[in-house]
């Protein structure tokens, strides 16, 4: 299992599948020897930027709809750069998806400390709150959408004049 695990993830870094590191790995996974093409994919995926690995390893299980794994992924990537509002708004969203709503908010709020002008990361946390019945803490957020973003189509719709 841990071997089509990391089959995956070697897969979403190296699309193409060219790399001689990679061919090899799949090679002995279908040979059967899975603790070495465990290696070999490990192997693959230490070519790369590991925050970089571990945030498109993510994004690959978020848009399969496996909103565990990709949390796991995302606070891997996020302990190796903490100060990333990219992954931090993704997480949220991860964790939006698990029911866990209070931690949610936090990466949000996290994102937009880390860059105030992050208009997904607000955006989120705009729906996050209405979706929540906070919607003083909604319209706020959607009218600071707006002001960062005036075509935004998903704040126009749910800011209220003021």
């Amino acid at each position: 299992e841990m071997g089509v695990k990391r089959l995956h993830q070697a897969v979403s870094l190296d699309p193409s599948m060219r790399s001689d590191r990679f061919q090899a790995a799949v090679e002995l996974h279908c040979q059967g020897d899975h603790s070495r093409a465990l290696a070999a994919f490990e192997a693959v995926l230490e070519q790369e930027n590991p925050v970089m690995a571990h945030a498109r390893v993510a994004d690959d299980l978020y848009r399969r709809g496996l909103f565990a794994q990709a949390a796991e992924e995302y606070e891997k990537a996020i302990e190796l750069a903490p100060e990333y509002a990219d992954l931090r708004c993704h997480y949220g969203l991860a964790l939006h998806a698990l029911g866990r709503i209070e931690e949610c908010i936090e990466q949000y709020q996290r994102a937009l400390q880390i860059n105030p002008k992050y208009v997904e990361a607000r955006l989120h946390l705009a729906v996050t709150y209405r979706d929540t019945d906070q919607s003083e803490r909604a319209q706020e957020e959607f009218r600071k959408v707006l002001e960062l973003d005036p075509n935004n189509i998903v704040a126009k719709n749910n800011v209220r004049p003021a």
